[in-house]
């Protein structure tokens, strides 16, 4: 199973099911916020959006008047409503579970540990690094594999003429108004013909022929 789907069970059935692994929890939520954000930073520099943002805050700067202090109180409220939850998880991933517990409750870790990160990493409880690497693969593969067919079904109905383009096309558009579930059963049975069950290959291929993506790339 994949990093992306194990871990939104996992988190809960850990965090809140089993609240004696809480700080576990927390350690493994921090570890995915921070893969996720720098991911995130290294795509937006990569794509530019850091130069237009820049020349759009420069467009449309006004000079601070009183009547924008309103909506700088709001904003800055709703910051704290949603940025509360991320550093309750964070401070809580240094803290034991019998601290995380205790009353009164304490804001600050009074004696941090990385016991946490290191059962996280160490894999003690569940096999983080090895579930981490194949969600690597996994998605390395599918984007790979999608990009490839799909850009050259695309090309090759936007570029040539052959007999049945039309119709062939038809049936790609048809084939987006399958919903997913009904082909469950079918990917089920034709991964078991192929002995891929359990492997990284049921996971990664069966989505990578996309035919919404050779109508988008068409």
């Amino acid at each position: 199973m994949t990093l992306g789907l194990f871990m939104t069970v996992y988190l809960y059935i850990t965090g809140f099911s089993c609240s004696s692994l809480l700080g576990y929890a927390s350690a493994i939520g921090c570890v995915l916020f921070g893969i996720i954000f720098s991911l995130s930073l290294m795509q937006l520099k990569a794509m530019g959006a850091f130069k237009e943002l820049r020349g759009v805050c420069v467009m449309v700067r006004k000079p601070y008047t009183r009547s924008l202090f309103p909506r700088f109180c709001v904003l800055v409220m709703g910051l704290v409503v949603a940025a509360t939850p991320f550093v309750w998880m964070f401070l809580c991933s240094f803290k034991t579970n019998a601290e995380i517990f205790s009353a009164p409750i304490t804001f600050l870790p009074k004696n941090p540990t990385l016991r946490n990160y290191e059962d996280l990493l160490e894999g003690r409880q569940i096999p983080f690094p090895r579930q981490y690497f194949n969600s690597v693969i996994v998605s390395g593969l599918f984007t790979g594999v999608n990009v490839f067919v799909c850009s050259a079904a695309a090309f090759a109905f936007a570029k040539y003429k052959f007999p049945l383009k039309n119709l062939l096309f038809t049936l790609v558009m048809a084939f987006v108004m399958v919903p997913q579930q009904a082909t469950l059963v079918p990917l089920f049975l034709l991964m078991h013909k192929l002995n891929w069950l359990d492997t990284i290959f049921s996971v990664a291929l069966p989505g990578a022929f996309n035919a919404f993506g050779v109508f988008f790339l068409r």
